[in-house]
């Protein structure tokens, strides 16, 4: 019955409509609308509908296409609004918008964000199993989606997990093709998945699983995530959420390591909870005055020393150590890709070098490769790598 009012009202709005009445459904008919909806809504939760009720919330939201989102929901507000105020003046004001957003459906660098996947089973699970090296569970075989021919190739983590991936110590998650567009994004989602996930294992297990299985967070080169707002207005959502994990984290599990060649640009929250410090040599006046501001006035004698440090070499103080130590690197092993480029050794060869320039620009201009993160395993202690 309540259906059938719904559909009532809609007719007399169509008619009202094309009988010249512009105004349209208006505020009256909205809020009759709504209030015979809402039955039907307690109805659907009562039967357990998965697409109603209160289980639709941020966390567990509604999936909708990205075509229907652009062409129907918007234009929908817009159409609503339209009817209070200058129809217009919204045009106006919401056209930049519809451009920006069909440029980044539109752009290949962000189909990994965009693009419609397969269905397939547990897939949260299996991501968070291979972005935190737990490894493939023992029943994949039967657990997992095996009928995707579709899907070979679109989802790696997953096909990873279904080949029966083992667990891995260090996981290193490659951004640094990733558009800077979504890059503040595309972390700020892994972080929050890693702590609700280490939330829920909590209040899964009781006070026996919180904080049962640590996890370190390793935030390489951290002023492109948590940068500290020049302005008020300034938003990031990446730093919201790193700043929670610096905050709460610890009683989950959950550390944080932040490194960066400009400390002063870092938040100050998340600064202000660091522990211990691991500081090379900083030059920069800035960095070294707003340094000296976070760490206590009993270290200032050695802090004169970082302008003069030399490489491979750092100052330690904090939680970490008894007392402040100045120690030296020792060399990595495995070599990173970080190494300093040897330019006069390089500049005064006798035989130029060979670069690969078209095999770099083919594989550049050639698009198709998806920018996934794809971990690469190592085993040198227990942690994950952003």
């Amino acid at each position: 019955e309540a259906l059938q009012r719904v559909r009532e009202l809609a007719r007399q709005a169509e008619s009202s409509r094309d009988g010249g009445d512009d105004e349209g459904l208006g505020a009256i008919r909205i809020q009759r609308i709504r209030r015979e909806i809402e039955p039907l809504i307690d109805l659907l939760v009562q039967e357990g509908h998965p697409s109603a009720g209160s289980s639709v919330s941020a966390d567990q939201p509604l999936y909708f296409g990205r075509n229907r989102f652009v062409e129907q929901s918007l234009k929908t507000a817009m159409r609503e609004q339209a009817e209070s105020g200058n129809p217009g003046r919204i045009r106006d004001a919401c056209g930049p918008m519809f451009l920006r957003m069909r440029r980044f459906f539109e752009d290949p660098r962000f189909s990994f964000l965009f693009d419609d996947y397969p269905d397939v089973a547990h897939v949260l699970a299996t991501f968070l199993r291979d972005v935190l090296g737990i490894g493939a569970a023992s029943d994949v075989g039967s657990i997992l989606s095996h009928d995707m021919e579709d899907a070979h190739a679109r989802l790696p983590f997953y096909d990873r997990q279904r080949a029966g991936a083992t667990p891995a110590d260090v996981i290193i998650l490659d951004l640094s093709l990733l558009a800077a567009e979504v890059l503040e994004n595309v972390t700020a989602l892994i972080g929050r998945l890693v702590l609700e996930f280490l939330q829920r294992l909590g209040d899964h297990g009781g006070e026996t699983e919180r904080g049962s299985f640590p996890i370190v967070l390793v935030l390489e080169e951290a002023q492109n995530y948590i940068q500290q707002p020049r302005f008020s207005e300034d938003e990031s959502i990446a730093r919201v959420v790193f700043e929670r994990i610096a905050r709460e984290g610890r009683k989950y599990g959950l550390g944080l390591v932040v490194a960066s060649q400009r400390p002063s640009e870092l938040s100050k929250t998340v600064l202000a909870q660091c522990s211990s410090y691991i500081v090379h040599r900083l030059q920069n006046p800035e960095d070294l005055r707003y340094f000296r501001e976070i760490v206590p006035g009993i270290y200032g004698p050695l802090l004169r020393q970082i302008p003069a440090l030399a490489p491979q070499t750092a100052l330690v103080l904090g939680e970490c150590v008894a007392a402040p130590v100045l120690v030296k690197i020792r060399e990595a092993r495995p070599v990173t890709d970080s190494r300093d480029p040897r330019f006069y050794e390089h500049w005064t060869m006798e035989e130029p070098p060979t670069v690969p320039v078209e095999e770099v620009c083919a594989e550049w201009e050639g698009g198709g490769q998806s920018v996934e993160a794809s971990p690469n395993t190592t085993n040198r202690g227990p942690g994950a790598e952003l």
